[in-house]
């Protein structure tokens, strides 16, 4: 009978127990380290400068978050939507209905990861009265890196991110989050 058959010996078996246990450890613990760690310096975190950027938009013109914090001086709630996103088209007449109800916030939707022919097929079938631009060159994806669509960023007069909001975000949420930060 061959000895070298069958399982390992009880000693070789806590072994590689052992060494799995402690390469599963470090996981873990490189995971948890890494979650608590601060987020990369080139993306905008709360509390920081809002990147500026400058963007067509879909009706004509561009828009550029510099010359709007110069010379409007409103705060921006900037969302990023995309034609084929389920939740992006349900949101956003949530936005079209706060832009309306509080002109003393500019929303500004900016299609990412779309052609810009997709894009405006989508807002024209939406119909949405807030303005859309489309990020043509991938710029504003860039320096907003996204963690998902919709992605919402709440800028205020400054040019300060007072919020980063990941996901569908209705009505009430969006009055909350602008009394809650601005006031009004």
């Amino acid at each position: 009978m061959n000895e070298n058959v069958g399982p390992l010996p009880r000693a070789t078996g806590k072994l590689t127990f052992l060494i799995i246990a402690a390469i599963a450890i470090a996981a873990v613990a490189a995971t948890c380290r890494d979650s608590e760690a601060a987020p990369p310096s080139d993306r905008p975190v709360v509390g920081g400068a809002a990147p500026y950027f400058t963007v067509p938009l879909i009706s004509g013109g561009t828009f550029s978050l510099a010359k709007h914090l110069a010379a409007d001086g409103r705060p921006i709630v900037l969302n990023f939507w995309a034609s084929w996103c389920a939740p992006c088209r349900e949101e956003m007449p949530a936005f079209d209905i706060i832009s309306q109800e509080k002109p003393s916030v500019l929303v500004l939707g900016v299609a990412i990861s779309n052609t810009p022919e997709d894009a405006a097929e989508f807002a024209e079938i939406v119909g949405v009265s807030y303005l859309l631009a489309i990020d043509n060159e991938g710029q504003v994806n860039e320096r907003y890196p996204s963690l998902g669509l919709p992605t919402t960023w709440v800028i205020d007069e400054n040019g300060i991110i007072r919020q980063e909001v990941i996901g569908l975000v209705g009505t009430e949420r969006l009055r909350e989050i602008i009394n809650g930060e601005f006031g009004f």
